[in-house]
């Protein structure tokens, strides 16, 4: 996993319902280094889904998140969110987004646009649900893959793993005939 310039790093996930994912994420992070965090944002109430298709509505989910994190002896690891993910203020590096909530085009791009500036270069992008019973989620990770700045590294059922390409620079090359651009 790519890591921030001081060696820690940061996953960042957005939905995460009774936290399976968060722990997954905090066992690792606890095994490899003591000072790295998740932060797990979510709502908690209970929608899950896509909104162009249909919300399903379960009992609120937090209790259950902080339950499975103080099970797995996750309280110094993980650091649970209770909001929308774009009214989180952030400002420090993220090495891993994993994108999880709402299902639906505008839900992903929102989630994922919030903190993307932070995702540092050789960081990987994550998306659940990259598959045709969410086309919200394929078609905005599609559009991802096609600006460029995204490369696909593997597709395993339905999880997609995107790493954010190195910033290139572009270099204007001057010859006597003819101006030409290059890249490092």
């Amino acid at each position: 996993m790519c890591a921030a310039s001081n060696g820690d790093v940061s996953i960042v996930e957005t939905g995460s319902y009774h936290g399976k994912t968060t722990v997954l994420f905090g066992t690792v992070l606890k095994y490899f280094s003591g000072t790295s965090k998740v932060y797990s944002i979510d709502i908690h109430d209970g929608k899950q889904g896509a909104t162009d298709l249909g919300l399903k509505t379960y009992a609120p989910s937090y209790e259950f998140l902080k339950r499975n994190i103080e099970r797995s002896h996750l309280t110094n690891v993980v650091v649970a969110i209770k909001d929308h993910s774009w009214n989180v203020q952030w400002h420090s590096p993220i090495s891993l987004l994993f994108i999880d909530g709402l299902h639906d085009y505008p839900n992903v791009a929102r989630d994922f646009w919030h903190f993307e500036e932070w995702l540092v270069p050789g960081g990987y992008a994550v998306f659940h649900d990259y598959a045709d019973y969410y086309p919200g989620v394929r078609a905005f990770v599609n559009d991802l893959m096609n600006s460029g700045n995204y490369s696909r590294i593997k597709l395993v059922d339905s999880l997609i793993v995107l790493k954010k390409n190195e910033v290139r620079v572009i270099h204007i090359v001057k010859s006597k005939k003819k101006t030409f651009l290059t890249r490092d």
